[in-house]
């Protein structure tokens, strides 16, 4: 399976086997490295500021859950803007990293742990030099690394 999306708002699978596209799914505006797959999970993130960080069903193609970076009732013009996200390698601490271009922040968000349908932000790197364009995190989970645009 091959997932790519871009700023149709249309993320589309294929399955090499076929050579062509099997399926796809409405939703994020991907402008980067933005799609990342655990399972029957797709993590993308949109460069937007509205609801910039989903979770879709690979088998259902629909959103599960939209992930806002302000809290409710407060409305940050600059936040959101997902150029690159992960989901953490780490299934003992299940947690997502998102990195953008609004404020030049890395951020992470617990990844429903309790099964609520919220993703509490557990943390964020404000303000970096440059948009953050590409991360990976380590197979333990401690460490993430990213590139921005800087060179």
């Amino acid at each position: 399976m091959v997932l790519t999306g871009g700023w149709d708002r249309i993320m589309k699978i294929y399955d090499t086997r076929v050579g062509r596209p099997v399926g796809e799914i409405l939703g994020p505006s991907i402008s980067g490295d933005a799609i990342d797959v655990q399972g029957d999970e797709i993590l993308a993130g949109s460069n937007r500021h509205k609801e910039p960080l989903a979770i879709y069903s690979l088998s259902m193609r629909k959103t599960m859950s939209e992930i806002s970076f302000d809290p409710p009732g407060i409305n940050h013009a600059e936040s959101g803007y997902v150029f690159t996200c992960r989901f953490g390698k780490d299934r003992d601490t299940p947690v997502l990293f998102a990195g953008t271009g609004g404020k030049n922040e890395l951020r992470v968000f617990d990844n429903d742990s309790d099964g609520s349908g919220r993703f509490k932000d557990l943390g964020h790197l404000n303000d970096n030099r440059g948009v953050i364009m590409c991360m990976d995190t380590a197979s333990n989970g401690k460490q993430v690394a990213w590139g921005n645009n800087l060179g």
